[in-house]
């Protein structure tokens, strides 16, 4: 934040606020994001009495009231730790905040508290007093801290504006499905401090998707120490699931060929019924479909795997585990080079991976730059009550193992449904895989969504989206590992429906275009 800022120099629009943990227990703590009328944005930290807001009181929206009371009373602000005083019922039985109703409960006294606390801190970060002298001179707080897991030390040790440690900035990665050139040239763009989100489909399609899920693993994705965040994708997903149920059925290699054949068959024979179920087909057209599927299911190959597979001892077929193992394996998927890989494998290597696959996010949430950032494979959830309650864990997500089967599948591999646009409603841009649009990430304004997919994997050299929501940037980055922007685009559609192609990476200004 700038030395000094004049308040009459805030924009009042592009006020973003987020609950953080504290660093001062006996005070509930906020970050505050806000426009400046030039158009920069900066960053203040917000405190009041440690649970002094009423249950149940939407806390966003009062704290950001009383701070526009700040505003109003104060020309400048010089600090980048601001105390709003208490929250309290009236008779009225509405929360008011101390500091700007005619209630004297000591505000002056709190206020000369915190500012001493403040400068404490700033003290000891200068080397001109001890962290014991800090400790002496707060005893309420150092009492409160003795049964902390953290402790006094570590609690009030507070280092500049960003107290999580130097600031990076944060990018996400639409589906590389297994060409790890591209995954290599996405991670390279990556300082030491950013952070990344890969939206899934890392593996199929290309040959190197075990390659890259062992990367993520070495480089400790989804743990505290690092910086990288993996969620689930539908191919994650069907690797997992067909893993699972190749283990259980200990299913040799050779039983594996023959689940993926019989797949094939039996898809065939549902294009084949779909055909001849059509009216509009011709009469010729759907007599030609009933005639072959009758010699599909009258061969010796599909007699013999359906004695084999669909009897009741088994019962593979009635129970949908021949199509969801043929289906990941199938060609259209890609998943049996992947297969392939991983079956060489160590066992111990084996379980890390799927362990890592078991134990990823289906959802993730981040608050950049004031900004509400929604990360999922394909939709957000319908409870539109989970994505809300992520709003006070910045930084935080939901595992796969928090979810239900119906839940995973919809967040995973959602189409039609539109659940963007009521997340929009409630503050979020999500940013998204799974729909391709070859060579081109799309910038949805209406419904609030960008989605990288853009087609990577698919055989016709296409490219991926790397977005750096500082830089306000797409990269479009082929199969081999290029930067091609001469090939890339950015799809923008508007709040009114018009759409419009952008070339190279720069994406318009989305927060003007959605006020």
């Amino acid at each position: 934040m700038k030395s000094e800022i004049q308040t009459k120099d805030i924009a009042r629009k592009g006020i973003r606020l987020t609950e953080l943990e504290t660093d001062i227990p006996i005070y509930d703590k906020y970050c505050l994001s806000f426009l400046l009328n030039n158009g920069e944005r900066t960053q203040i930290y917000l405190y009041a009495d440690k649970g002094s807001i009423p249950p149940r009181t939407p806390v966003q929206g009062k704290v950001l009231q009383f701070f526009l009371g700040f505003l109003i009373e104060n020309e400048t602000i010089s600090q980048n730790r601001i105390y709003l005083g208490s929250f309290h019922a009236e008779n009225d039985g509405k929360p008011v905040n101390d500091r700007f109703s005619p209630a004297n409960n000591g505000y002056e006294t709190k206020q000369s508290q915190f500012d001493c606390i403040r400068e404490s801190i700033a003290l000891v970060e200068a080397g001109k007093i001890s962290q014991q002298e800090l400790e002496e001179s707060f005893p309420e707080i150092y009492e409160q801290t003795k049964s902390s897991k953290k402790g006094f030390k570590q609690t009030l040790k507070v280092t500049g504006e960003e107290p999580v440690g130097p600031r990076g900035k944060h990018y996400a990665l639409g589906d590389v499905h297994g060409h790890k050139e591209a995954y290599d040239t996405a991670m390279s763009q990556l300082g030491e401090h950013d952070s990344i989100v890969l939206l899934g489909d890392v593996i199929d399609r290309g040959k190197d998707g075990i390659a890259i899920l062992l990367d993520l693993i070495k480089r400790g994705a989804n743990t505290e120490k690092s910086n990288i965040r993996f969620l689930l994708g539908n191919h994650e997903l069907m690797m997992l699931e067909s893993l699972d149920l190749i283990e259980k059925y200990s299913l040799r290699s050779e039983e594996i060929a023959e689940i993926v054949k019989l797949g094939g068959l039996m898809r065939r024979i549902q294009k084949l019924r779909a055909n001849f179920d059509d009216p509009n087909n011709s009469k010729e057209s759907r007599e030609t479909s009933r005639k072959i599927a009758i010699q599909i299911l009258e061969s010796d190959e599909w007699i013999q795997y359906k004695e084999k597979y669909g009897n009741p001892e088994r019962g593979f077929i009635q129970n949908g585990i021949i199509g969801a193992i043929a289906n990941w394996l199938s060609k259209n998927n890609g998943g049996l080079e992947t297969y392939e890989r991983y079956a060489v494998l160590p066992e111990e290597t084996k379980a890390r991976i799927r362990s890592f696959l078991r134990s990823s996010y289906v959802a993730y949430y981040q608050n950049v730059q004031g900004q509400d950032k929604l990360y999922v494979h394909s939709r957000p959830f319908r409870d539109i009550s989970r994505i809300r309650r992520l709003k006070r864990r910045n930084d935080q997500g939901i595992h796969y193992t928090e979810v239900t089967e119906k839940e995973a599948d919809f967040a995973i591999w959602e189409r039609e449904v539109d659940t963007f646009t009521p997340c929009k409603a409630e503050g979020f841009t999500t940013i998204c895989g799974h729909q391709p649009e070859f060579n081109k990430s799309i910038v949805n304004c209406a419904k609030g969504f960008i989605c990288l997919d853009e087609g990577c994997g698919h055989g016709t050299m296409c490219t991926t989206g790397l977005y750096c929501i500082e830089d306000g940037t797409i990269l479009h980055i082929n199969e081999i590992g290029e930067i091609d922007q001469e090939k890339g685009r950015i799809k923008v559609i508007g709040e009114n429906g018009q759409e419009r192609e952008i070339k190279g990476t720069k994406l318009p200004q989305l927060s003007k275009e959605r006020e």
